[in-house]
């Protein structure tokens, strides 16, 4: 007898921003169908972790969903490392068959999470947003992530903020180690992809993607006044929003 389909969705986030950008997450959310006790919010760079390291609680509010403090200072890798690296994150986390990873600068369409239940009927590694740059968003099989990332993800773990801009710009301090060592890493950044499989000799992305023709326009996001490259993903749903776009990796920013 097959294993249910359960899918729960991994928001990625930090402490100097989630309290900004969740409301209107959570505003297109609604529209969703999503069961709101299958999110769950990590917040990285938290300073309530030396009370509640690792702690999974779920606010009583209307939307109670799950919301995770923790320590460690790796951008777009924080959520991942929690559910992989800590007893409490792999016990929640088996408790589903998939999860689509996703960053707080983003927000959901209506059809979202419907395509999503469709799409885990078939996955069984992964499902990357596009082909190209997703900034590690994708539809995951749970047992393939755990087996295939693990190893990536424990010789990652950064806790120190000196080396904040190094991981959010992909120089990694150990970089040199992880590409001799670790297979299958994304080739140009370290900061982008690393969640999904590269061919080792191509460099070709490897695996299934979402069948979209993105729609890029420019925007303003949660009531900054700077422009933001907003991409519109019909499939499966979701539009990204990027303060960092159009400049080198070594300018990029850290703020919202």
């Amino acid at each position: 007898m097959e294993t249910p389909i359960k899918i729960a969705l991994i928001i990625n986030s930090c402490e100097a921003f989630y309290q900004t950008t969740l409301p209107q997450f959570f505003h297109h959310a609604e529209g969703t169908g999503i069961p709101f006790d299958q999110i769950y919010v990590v917040v990285g760079e938290s300073p309530e972790t030396h009370l509640h390291l690792n702690q999974i609680q779920c606010p009583s509010s209307i939307c109670a969903y799950h919301i995770i403090p923790c320590p460690y200072i790796n951008i777009d890798y924080n959520a991942a490392i929690f559910f992989s690296q800590t007893p409490q994150g792999r016990e929640e986390l088996q408790k589903y068959t998939h999860f689509f990873y996703i960053h707080d600068t983003a927000d959901l369409m209506p059809h979202f999470w419907q395509n999503i239940q469709r799409y885990a009927l078939k996955c069984t590694s992964y499902i990357k947003l596009s082909q190209t740059h997703t900034k590690n968003i994708g539809l995951f099989n749970t047992q393939w992530f755990l087996e295939n990332k693990s190893a990536f993800l424990e010789n990652i773990i950064n806790t120190d903020p000196q080396y904040k801009h190094d991981y959010k710009t992909g120089w990694f301090p150990n970089k040199e180690w992880l590409y001799q060592n670790i297979p299958r890493l994304c080739p140009w950044n370290l900061g982008e992809d690393c969640l999904f499989d590269y061919d080792d000799e191509t460099k070709e992305p490897l695996g299934e993607f979402f069948q979209n023709t993105p729609q890029s326009f420019i925007a303003q996001f949660y009531g900054s006044t700077d422009d933001r490259k907003a991409t519109l993903y019909q499939e499966p749903g979701i539009v990204k929003y990027q303060k960092n776009w159009g400049q080198a990796g070594a300018n990029w920013s850290t703020t919202l």
